[in-house]
């Protein structure tokens, strides 16, 4: 991975990981920005052959359809937290999620700032750069982890979601797709010179547009992920199903 232009000593050492993301999921932002406002670039990632599912297309559906629901119906969200079945390991995945939504809101809505004229292109430029870094280079580490080993387990166990799992890997390659996007425009952005300010407000805009559809495609995937993995958890258990922290320690000891 490479980082976006000029900007090798803002990228976030791994040990912080933890601390950062408390802090996202508190809330807590710089107090030295407006309270509004709350990477590396990837290689190609090819979208492969695999089939494509229409009406599951990550920019357009609105949830799973009836086939995909069917542990939804039986536990709604709203009877997650409570359930005897949410370890650890789903506590800690729900976690990270929140702390991507609260990043991603952060972003967006520190983009509509700049879009309304309430901060200078530099200011927003100088704001928006460590973050991205962050939210892109744990979105690449997060999909990798449920790739090779949420969504395998998973599927195996529950042959019935295996379509869903295959649309949630698809999405996955959208979201890279939309993230080279983003990270030219954003090295666009950050290589306009302050001189030129028709150019500056042009890669400006053409990175706001990139950011805006990268954070709608990452919302929508979020809740249809947990949507179709939450319920099962709490059907089996995370032990039964192989998916519990020490089942996750013992693999990466494995190789």
């Amino acid at each position: 991975m490479r980082c976006l232009s000029d900007c090798s000593d803002l990228r976030f050492p791994a040990d912080r990981y933890r601390e950062l993301f408390d802090r996202i999921t508190r809330g807590r932002a710089d107090a030295s920005l407006p309270q509004r406002f709350g990477g590396p670039t990837f290689g190609a990632h090819e979208i492969t052959d695999r089939i494509h599912f229409v009406s599951l297309d990550l920019d357009t559906r609105t949830g799973w359809p009836d086939d995909l629901s069917i542990f939804l119906d039986q536990y709604p969200r709203q009877t997650w937290l409570s359930h005897r079945n949410f370890g650890e390991r789903m506590q800690f995945w729900m976690g990270v999620h929140g702390g991507f939504r609260e990043l991603g809101s952060a972003l967006q809505s520190a983009t509509a700032g700049f879009r309304e004229g309430d901060v200078t292109p530099e200011r927003f430029r100088q704001w928006f750069v460590p973050r991205l870094n962050y939210l892109l280079s744990h979105l690449h580490t997060h999909h990798q982890i449920e790739d090779l080993d949420y969504f395998p387990i998973l599927s195996a166990a529950e042959p019935r979601l295996a379509r869903g799992f295959e649309v949630l890997e698809t999405d996955h390659e959208t979201i890279h797709t939309t993230i080279d996007a983003l990270a030219e425009a954003a090295n666009g952005f950050m290589a306009a010179g302050s001189g030129n300010r028709d150019t500056l407000l042009a890669t400006g805009e053409r990175y706001a547009d990139a950011s805006d559809r990268l954070i709608a495609q990452l919302m929508r995937h979020l809740d249809d992920e947990e949507d179709l993995i939450v319920p099962l958890v709490l059907d089996r258990g995370e032990e039964p199903l192989g998916i519990s922290w020490q089942d996750h320690l013992r693999r990466m000891r494995e190789g």
